[in-house]
Parts: structure tokens; C-alpha cells; sequence
């Protein structure tokens, strides 16, 4: 997974991580949403759906327990996002 950097104070964090899984330009994620400003989760769900990436909302109140294939959601607290079928790697965790 290549590493993508969003604009700086853009608010363009969630398009930055959907770039990287998606592999785009977070400029392209940003067009396919139709948001050039803070993502909301029901965005996110829809993209990664939208490109058969299937996923689910779950929630854990210990950090290092929430699996290798999720994204962390920041701005919720002890929410995370399962996404199945997407590629494992060992000891990464994308945060949003």
C-alpha cells in the first residue's frame, strides 16, 4: 500500500486513508464522494462498498485488539471499521 498524504488543513483525512486502500489519488476520492471537506462515515461505507471491499462498523475498548484488516475511527470512540476481503498485512492499522 502506497503511503498517501492529504493536503495540509484540508480535513481531507478520510480521503487520504480511502485513497491508500483504493488505491487513487486522494484527489479522485474526493471527486467520487463529492466532498472536498471532512468525510462522513456513511461516505466511507458507501466507497468502499461501491468498490466490493464488503465491511462492517464494530466497536472495542482496547486499541491493540482491533484487527489488522480495520480502520480505526478517530473521531468515534471505540468504533472501528471491519473491512473483509481486504488484502492482510501483518502489523498495519490504518488510522482515520
Amino acid at each position: 500500500m502506497k503511503y498517501k498524504q492529504q493536503p495540509i488543513k484540508s480535513k481531507q483525512c478520510g480521503q487520504a486513508v480511502m485513497a491508500m486502500v483504493l488505491n487513487k489519488s486522494v484527489l479522485d476520492i474526493c471527486n467520487l464522494i463529492n466532498n472536498h471537506s471532512s468525510t462522513w462515515q456513511k461516505e466511507i461505507i458507501k466507497l468502499l462498498k461501491d468498490n466490493n471491499i464488503n465491511c462492517k462498523y464494530k466497536r472495542c475498548n482496547d486499541f491493540l485488539k482491533i484487527p489488522n484488516d480495520s480502520i480505526k475511527m478517530s473521531r468515534c470512540q471505540n468504533i472501528y471499521l471491519v473491512l473483509s476481503g481486504f488484502r492482510k498485512e501483518k502489523s498495519k492499522q490504518y488510522v482515520i
